[in-house]
């Protein structure tokens, strides 16, 4: 299947819908970045970039990518799914009560929670993982179940409207999965 097989949900539904892609400023995975900013940008969706400041932040490749908001300023009603994107700088981000508050706020409002290998670590630390069957980087698997998540290792999973995905490689399962349930929505 290609990267950009025409799926059956509603391309006008993903017309509408706005996305907010969250980056650590001190490194995520770029690749991962910009084929999902890619994909979304072929699908017509909205999308806006988050970090924990406004401005310049760079990949572990050295791409820069421009946050339009810092975690404080985002407005969970302005979007439909927030995605945490993996990368070393993750473990400064679970540092930060402000991205606790966030995911709770999108949680709380039935939004859609993404988010790819060590960035489960986010939504595990909220609370937001408790009964639900997720995936993430192996190293995180203990955290996961003892925050009381149900970790499988699949490369990826979906329980209601939280979406994770293990690593990299199952970027492509992770965007389609996203996809679909923004066209579900």
């Amino acid at each position: 299947m290609s990267f950009f097989y025409k799926a059956a949900y509603s391309q006008n539904k993903i017309m509408k819908k706005k996305a907010l892609i969250i980056v650590s400023k001190n490194g995520f995975l770029d690749e991962e970045y910009f084929l999902l900013y890619k994909r979304f940008v072929h699908e017509g969706i909205s999308i806006t970039v988050g970090s924990q400041t406004k401005g310049k932040v760079e990949g572990v490749h050295g791409i820069d990518v421009r946050s339009e908001l810092s975690l404080g300023e985002v407005k969970s009603a302005d979007f439909d799914i927030i995605i945490f994107l993996q990368g070393p700088g993750i473990w400064d981000m679970a540092q930060e009560d402000v991205v606790y508050s966030l995911i709770h706020r999108f949680k709380d409002e039935d939004k859609i929670l993404a988010a790819s290998g060590n960035a489960v670590i986010l939504l595990a630390n909220a609370g937001a993982l408790m009964g639900k069957r997720v995936t993430g980087d192996h190293s995180i698997e203990e955290s996961i179940i003892n925050k009381g998540g149900d970790y499988t290792g699949m490369p990826l999973e979906q329980d209601g409207n939280i979406i994770t995905s293990k690593d990299v490689e199952s970027v492509g399962g992770f965007l389609e999965k996203i996809l679909w349930t923004l066209g579900d929505n």
